[in-house]
């Protein structure tokens, strides 16, 4: 007797998961570019704690940071 092997539907692509994952801002969509940052450790840590607090992804946090700051330039 044969036996039936089942194939697993493969898994989308890594681009499709991110975008449904994506947060969405008030604002006109506008192309995005991508930032990889090397930090310490204990500054992730403490940013992840920071956005959890305000209640906020650490993306909309950093965000946040780096539009007051180049609006005081």
């Amino acid at each position: 007797m044969s036996k039936t092997i089942g194939f697993r539907k493969p898994q989308e692509p890594a681009e499709a998961f991110v975008a449904k994952g994506k947060e969405t801002f008030d604002e006109p969509s506008e192309p995005v570019k991508r930032m990889t940052l090397d930090v310490p450790a204990s500054l992730h840590k403490a940013l992840k704690r920071k956005a959890v607090d305000d209640g906020l992804t650490m993306r909309e946090l950093v965000i946040e940071w780096v539009r007051e700051k180049l609006a005081d330039a």
